[in-house]
This record gives C-alpha cells, structure tokens and sequence, in this order.
C-alpha cells in the first residue's frame, strides 16, 4: 500500500528560511496545525495528512507539492511479515 511522506531534507530547508523570524509553534500555527503534529511527521516518521499538507503548502507557497512530498510503496520481500519501504517519486 501506498503512502505519502513529507520530503524533510526540502521542509527543512524551507523551515530554515522562516526560522530567521519565526519559532517552530509560530510555523505550525501558521500552518492551522498542533506544534505536535509537526514535531510527529519530521521526528516520528508520521504521516502528513490532508491538514499538514494544505499548511505546508500554504506556508510554502514558493515549494510545489512533489517537491515536499513523495510516496512510499510498502511490498512484502518474502512471505510472511517482512516488509520494506521504496520510494516512487525520489
């Protein structure tokens, strides 16, 4: 199954920009999100969601959708629960 995952090395960069003025709750703010949701998809591995990434396109104006975000395909290696990651979209 398919998810979405947020590009960090890209959200950083872009985060690092706004930093200058702004704190990371500021950001999530902006963003119409809790502080901990921002912290969980940059720390955690969470998923974005629809509401992380309306804000971080919203915030980001400037960065497009493929490039803060890509899809990950979890397939099973071998039968039984063994699975790996691969990127689609790199």
């Amino acid at each position: 199954m398919a998810k979405l995952m947020l590009n960090k090395d890209a959200f950083v960069k872009a985060l690092r920009n706004l930093r200058t003025t702004k704190k990371l709750s500021d950001i999530a703010k902006d963003m119409d999100i809790d502080r901990s949701h921002l912290y969980k998809v940059l720390n955690k591995n969470q998923e974005p969601g629809r509401k992380f990434i309306e804000g971080a396109l919203k915030v980001f104006p400037e960065i497009s959708f493929n490039e803060l975000f890509f899809l990950t395909n979890v397939v099973n290696k071998f039968p039984g629960n063994s699975q790996e990651e691969i990127k689609l979209n790199p």
